[in-house]
């Protein structure tokens, strides 16, 4: 009796399975839905620009800074936004971000605010960085 229950549940397993195949074809596709709004567009500007090693103004204590001045900074920018700061200088294999820690212990951040970005050099105790710099500041609103 119970090779009999084991059979049934197996024999009904089976069928169940092959019950669910899918027959016939597939009927037509919906309508299209409307088209959304456009959104703002992701990226306001990016401008390069380069830094010459004697371009650094010392701010006191190992730090020294460095102000460049974007007119398509703009309060919408500063309130919303984002900006985003890379550097590339001879020896570097590429694009290296900020803020970016460098050797020694020294290192770069930014700030920025309508109009302008200042950059800053931390920990540079044998004065300000000795080489120059490509900057390249990305704008999002």
């Amino acid at each position: 009796m119970k090779k009999s229950i084991i059979l049934l549940s197996f024999a009904i397993a089976i069928a169940s399975i092959i019950g669910c195949s899918k027959d016939g074809a597939t009927g037509p596709a919906g309508a299209t839905g409307p088209q959304g709004p456009t959104g703002p567009a992701i990226v306001a500007a990016t401008d390069s620009f380069y830094v010459a090693s004697g371009s650094w103004v010392s701010a006191g204590a190992n730090e020294y800074t460095y102000t460049y001045s974007n007119a398509n900074i703009t309060s919408a920018i500063v309130v919303n936004g984002t900006i985003q700061v890379e550097d590339w200088y001879t020896g570097q294999p590429g694009w290296f971000s900020w803020p970016d820690v460098v050797a020694g212990g020294g290192g770069y951040r930014f700030s920025y605010t309508v109009g302008s970005v200042t950059l800053y050099a931390d920990n540079f105790s044998s004065g300000p960085p000795s080489y120059g710099m490509a900057i390249k500041a990305t704008l999002i609103p």
